[in-house]
């Protein structure tokens, strides 16, 4: 196994499980249903091609329940990142899988609109390495209706970042990436 993948599934079990800052993701994960696919550099054309192949097994294999794109690449700078991001989103919608398909975005360096680098709440989105995860719209809707305040989500895990501290999550990080 790459340290890419390996460190992600340990972010996974470690951190988004364990803490709770996906309240979905665990059943997918205990059941083997993520798809995980390697990208071994940061390069567009690559993410088009890995994505498309992603598409097209998802469309014809109900069995996964999601799936996702990890960057080997962990020196990819955000800002190319979320230019791959915009380009991906693109992608989903001229290929006609807007309502199909959504993107959620993790990167090491995440940083949220209007926060500063070191504030630790930018967790609740940092991985070990650049990935996007391609979350099926349908599953997500039963999810989403299954929890009883959906809404509460992203403000708890925000205040359970900020009040575990900055060192703490780094912590962590360095954590899953440790083999």
């Amino acid at each position: 196994m790459s340290q890419a993948l390996d460190s992600t599934k340990r972010w996974i079990e470690e951190v988004v499980i364990a803490h709770q800052f996906c309240p979905f993701a665990a059943r997918p994960f205990i059941e083997n249903k993520i798809l995980f696919k390697l990208i071994a550099k940061s390069k567009i054309d690559s993410l088009l091609v890995v994505l498309e192949e992603i598409c097209v097994l998802l469309d014809g294999d109900s069995n996964w329940e999601t799936a996702i794109v990890i960057y080997e690449d962990d020196e990819q700078d955000f800002q190319s990142y979320l230019t791959h991001l915009r380009k991906a989103e693109s992608y989903l919608l001229a290929n006609d899988y807007e309502g199909i398909y959504q993107l959620a975005s993790f990167h090491p360096k995440y940083l949220f609109a209007g926060s500063v680098e070191d504030d630790a709440s930018n967790y609740t989105n940092r991985s070990p390495y650049p990935l996007f995860h391609l979350l099926r719209e349908d599953s997500l809707e039963k999810a989403i209706a299954s929890h009883p305040d959906v809404e509460s989500i992203p403000q708890r895990n925000i205040a359970y970042s900020t009040n575990k501290g900055l060192k703490w999550w780094q912590d962590q990080l360095k954590s899953v990436l440790k083999s």
